[in-house]
């Protein structure tokens, strides 16, 4: 484009290879400086997802347990079932177990895993909730 204010225009960089009407050199930083930022931007997001790996939000945890024999509470099934829909860790065993139940809930309370630990139980499981409960408070 011819300069209209009848001065002659001086190129500083004359001779040298231009691109997008910058000089090379001055784009060759642009594109340094651009490179750079895409590049802490992406590590900030690795770090902000090692950190939410490496520290995992505190969850809720429900434990259903059955009663005798297994076979007069599966509606604990579809209860588990719904609440893993929805998000919520679930365990369901059978009344027998909560002894081991207890002391898996006891461990990821301690180490921040868990921070509300749900007892739901039926028939014998109700019996045996009580049990965890008083456990789980000592």
């Amino acid at each position: 484009m011819p300069d209209l204010s009848g001065e002659k225009l001086v190129n500083p960089c004359r001779g040298s290879i231009r691109f997008g009407g910058l000089p090379l050199q001055r784009c060759w930083y642009r594109l340094q400086a651009a490179a750079l930022s895409l590049l802490m931007l992406a590590l900030s997001i690795d770090v902000s997802l090692a950190q939410a790996t490496l520290n995992p939000k505190p969850r809720d945890h429900v434990y259903l347990l059955r009663g005798f024999a297994n076979v007069f509470s599966l509606g604990m099934d579809q209860i588990a079932t719904r609440l893993q829909h929805q998000g919520i860790d679930t365990t369901v065993d059978n009344y027998l177990s909560w002894p081991t139940l207890a002391e898996e809930a006891a461990a990821k309370y301690k180490s921040g895993r868990v921070r509300t630990i749900i007892l739901v139980g039926h028939s014998s499981g109700a019996v045996a909730v009580t049990s965890m409960t008083t456990r789980l408070s000592e």
